[in-house]
């Protein structure tokens, strides 16, 4: 009897259906941060496809300008780049796999003069000091998780991960932890019912990302 025998036996999600249980990491390439390589990223994860992977996940992708890893770094934050990565989705689905974006914010580990975290505090690895974020700036980065991951479906997409790593430095670092960490994942299904509902247009539209 195999070690594993449910490994390359098909997964019914109820969104999607994988084709096996085989999963591909997200692995930031440096792909990820320009629109002219895309075509390149299409055929990376189309590799994979091909190898058997049946669910891919992307390198992360800001929500918005101060999520960036690095200066104009991967952004999911407008209809123009999600038209663009499907590209990259139809590549994947042709090869039999399915793709998920993942969505990152940096926080305080962004390498660039604009990041921002729930305190004004430094990471080691970069020069810059983030900016403490207010109240209604922590509900607008909800909000902007909510706007991109609209357009990841628009972009053909299977899913979207929010990695927890990064809401702990982007939102919720030191005393606003706790709170943080309560408040998002109870905002964000209120932020997404627009898309569940098929209003995508006037949810970005309210969101203030551009088209």
């Amino acid at each position: 009897m195999p070690t594993y025998p449910h490994l390359l036996a098909p997964l019914d999600l109820g969104f999607t259906t994988l084709r096996n249980r085989v999963l591909m990491g997200s692995m930031h390439t440096g792909l990820e941060d320009r629109l002219r390589h895309v075509d390149a990223l299409a055929e990376y994860f189309a590799e994979r496809a091909h190898g058997g992977v049946g669910l891919a996940i992307t390198g992360g992708y800001a929500p918005n300008r101060r999520g960036w890893l690095l200066p104009f770094g991967s952004e999911m934050s407008s209809r123009n780049v999600a038209r663009r990565h499907r590209t990259i989705t139809g590549a994947v689905h042709d090869a039999g796999g399915k793709i998920a974006l993942q969505l990152l914010h940096a926080g305080r580990y962004g390498y660039h003069p604009f990041s921002v975290s729930a305190s004004a505090t430094k990471a080691p690895i970069t020069p810059f000091r983030a900016r403490e974020l207010s109240g209604k700036a922590v509900e607008r980065t909800i909000g902007d998780f909510a706007a991109s991951a609209v357009l990841a479906r628009e972009a053909h997409f299977a899913q979207c991960l929010f990695c927890k790593s990064t809401l702990l430095s982007a939102c919720s670092w030191r005393i606003k932890s706790s709170w943080m960490l309560m408040y998002f994942p109870m905002k964000l299904p209120e932020y997404l019912k627009y898309s569940s509902k098929g209003k995508s247009s006037e949810y970005l539209k309210y969101s203030g990302m551009r088209s």
